[in-house]
């Protein structure tokens, strides 16, 4: 058996590898793999993408530290070129939508009127971001299925919500609020199972382009 060499301090310095060209400072370089990790809907999808519009903007820094938007091709080992990022801005807006929960904000049974199932409306909020400055337009629709009644069959109704219009900005998360129909929020009833799915439309200078978001078991 081998035994494993001892590498003094001196040695392991001498094989610290050079600073890497950082495209952003500490964390993201040329040739390397950076994971990006955290819990469930803590934002990592949102800072990627203002990473990205930083980058695609040349905006000097993001977030603190400096971004280098030059790239060196293997033909030209010693120089370096800026990135044409003319052809990507003049692209239809990319955009990000996700919904900020899986529950409805059916609200409360009001306690005033003693009968009848009167329920304050609520609402679904979900959280947008584009590259670009564009005008969005928010739908969406909800499905409840409801317990089985006494022939053993369940009842599937779909609740087309309210449209919502808004102005969004390059790189900035935008809460948007779809507010729920009376109807559906008085068809709620204990056992009633949901899916909802939303379609954001986002136009600009540069062409319309959609998002998709899908909350596939609603907590009621």
């Amino acid at each position: 058996m081998t035994a494993l060499p001892f590498v003094g301090a001196h040695e392991l310095r001498a094989q610290t590898p050079p600073e890497p060209d950082w495209r952003w400072t500490g964390y993201v370089a040329p040739g390397a793999v950076t994971i990006l990790g955290g819990k469930p809907k803590a934002g990592k999808s949102t800072l990627a993408l203002a990473l990205a519009e930083a980058v695609a903007t040349e905006a000097p820094t993001f977030l603190g530290r400096a971004v280098d938007v030059t790239v060196t091709t293997p033909t030209e080992a010693t120089t370096t070129r800026p990135v044409d990022w003319f052809t990507y801005l003049q692209a239809a807006p990319t955009c990000l939508l996700r919904p900020q929960s899986d529950r409805l904000a059916v609200g409360k049974s009001s306690k005033k009127v003693k009968q009848g199932n009167h329920r304050k409306a609520g609402t679904v909020a979900l959280i947008a971001i584009c590259n670009q400055n564009a005008n969005g337009t928010l739908k969406g629709a909800v499905r409840l299925v409801g317990k089985k009644g006494k022939h053993g069959k369940q009842r599937t109704k779909v609740f087309q919500l309210g449209t919502v219009h808004a102005a969004l900005k390059a790189g900035v998360a935008t809460g948007l609020k779809l507010k729920l129909p009376a109807a559906l929020v008085l068809a709620v009833e204990p056992g009633t199972k949901g899916s909802a799915a939303f379609t954001l439309t986002a136009s600009s200078a540069n062409g319309t382009s959609g998002a998709t978001a899908r909350i596939p078991s609603l907590k009621l």
